[in-house]
């Protein structure tokens, strides 16, 4: 009987994980702490991993063992405190949401030429991450000082949570965010609790959703006059942040991007906002559009390329034309029931459609020239790019409006809230099917013609 902490499971079809550790021998699970896999892991696998093994589980080699659909799915390894090390299948695609959620004892992460695409959330809480490497060929991502980028070094994509970044690093010429970045990503500092000072080099110009959110120990950070767009809550949940200094070049700002007690302080010559007893204002200016298409997605996961239903309805001259609605099996084609539970959509209905390039081939035409509008377009608007990039296809650089955001500007406390049916029926129109793309696309398109089309 074997009693080392550490084993070989071999997984066969009709052999799991907790039959395998049985078959090689081990007598009580709750002894091994390493482990070396073979054969193909499942979610089941994962699963028993997850909600029986958590705790005692320090090192787990997946090398010579491969994945089911090439993907760590969602959460596989979530809670597993004591993990430290963890190799993962050469033949691996995809790392899915929260894969390595709260793995506070994970300390370096190897991400091989395989891996295309990371989800989001997938090393929060990782608390003791100070490093990652990537395989020098791998397409898509690269690393340099332990933290993760794009292929280019244009996005900064994870700054790994164990690490400490401050001015003095900084202002020595040792930055850790070289002057390649022009972005830094969603959710790229998020939870960075050692983070106490930032200054962001001179080439970034956008800094992503939630990108510092829960920087709790994050007192200064310093915006550089490059940076055109600050993303929504990029800086909430920073509780010692006091102040901080808006340049003229910011000119697209999100929602609740810092705290209230934030003093903000924004540069006179800033076209977009204006601050107030240190309170950040939108200078509004209200558009008038007559020709234009609203749109809405609904998705299968939380994966914005998941769109699994879409409605456009085109309005010209102030007057609705055209509607137009197509059901599009999604990727990754999979679905929460969550998902399932707002729009009423399953895998079955959507097996037998088209994928989106087919859908958008037949949407695109009718939409040429036209600017596009949603209700929360930034939800929108990304499900279209993400769904453009993993088609690899050539995204045309959609000009956007948001209807919620104008009924903010517009209409205010004239309203209890801004969601898409309370404004609806304000303007006059009855939200029956609510979370059916075409019944939401219509009802933001009426609710554009009374915003951009009609003098209020």
């Amino acid at each position: 009987m074997i009693q080392n902490t550490k084993i070989s499971v071999k997984l066969t079809p009709k052999l799991r994980f907790e039959q395998a550790l049985i078959e090689a021998g081990v007598e009580d699970p709750a002894t091994v702490t390493q482990m070396t896999v073979s054969g193909t892991m499942t979610d089941y696998d994962f699963a028993y991993i997850r909600e029986k093994r958590r705790e005692e589980l320090r090192e787990i080699d997946m090398s010579n063992a491969t994945v089911e659909k090439n993907r760590i799915p969602e959460g596989a390894f979530q809670d597993c405190i004591n993990l430290e090390t963890i190799t993962i299948p050469n033949s691996t695609v995809e790392i899915e949401y929260g894969a390595f959620y709260g793995c506070a004892g994970l300390i370096s992460f190897f991400i091989p030429v395989s891996v295309v695409e990371i989800d989001k959330h997938v090393f929060e809480k990782c608390t003791g991450l100070v490093s990652f490497a990537v395989h020098s060929e791998n397409p898509v991502f690269a690393s340099e000082n332990g933290i993760l980028f794009n292929k280019s070094k244009t996005k900064l994509i994870v700054f790994p949570k164990g690490r400490t970044l401050n001015k003095t690093v900084e202002h020595q010429g040792d930055s850790l965010i070289p002057d390649t970045v022009t972005e830094i990503g969603e959710l790229a500092f998020y939870g960075c609790n050692r983070l106490t000072a930032i200054t962001i080099p001179t080439t970034v110009t956008k800094i992503g959703n939630y990108a510092f959110n829960e920087c709790r120990g994050l007192t200064s950070v310093d915006i550089p006059a490059s940076v055109v767009e600050i993303g929504d809550m990029a800086f909430g949940n920073c509780s010692v942040l006091t102040s901080v200094e808006i340049p003229a070049s910011t000119v697209k700002i999100g929602n609740s991007v810092f705290d209230k007690n934030v003093c903000v302080t924004v540069h006179p010559e800033n076209p977009s906002y204006t601050s107030e007893d240190g309170k950040l204002t939108e200078i509004y200016r209200k558009v008038t559009l007559t020709d234009f298409a609203a749109i809405d997605f609904e998705t299968a996961n939380h994966h914005r390329s998941s769109v699994c239903s879409v409605g456009v309805v085109i309005v010209r001259n102030g007057q609705i034309v055209d509607k137009i609605y197509h059901l599009i099996r999604p990727a990754p084609e999979w679905y929460l029931w969550q998902f399932t539970q707002l729009h009423g959509l399953t895998a079955e209905d959507t097996e037998n459609e088209k994928l989106f390039p087919q859908v958008w081939a037949e949407i695109e035409p009718k939409i040429v020239g036209l600017p596009l509008v949603a209700h929360n377009s930034p939800f929108d608007e990304s499900c279209l790019r993400k769904v453009f990039s993993v088609y690899q296809m050539d995204y045309p650089e959609y000009e956007f409006y948001c209807t919620c955001k104008a009924s903010r500007k517009t209409f205010g406390k004239a309203l209890p809230n801004h969601q898409l049916s309370t404004v609806a029926e304000f303007c006059g129109y009855d939200l029956k099917n609510h979370h059916n793309a075409l019944a939401d696309a219509e009802a933001c398109a009426v609710i554009a013609i009374r915003l951009f089309c009609e003098d209020i």
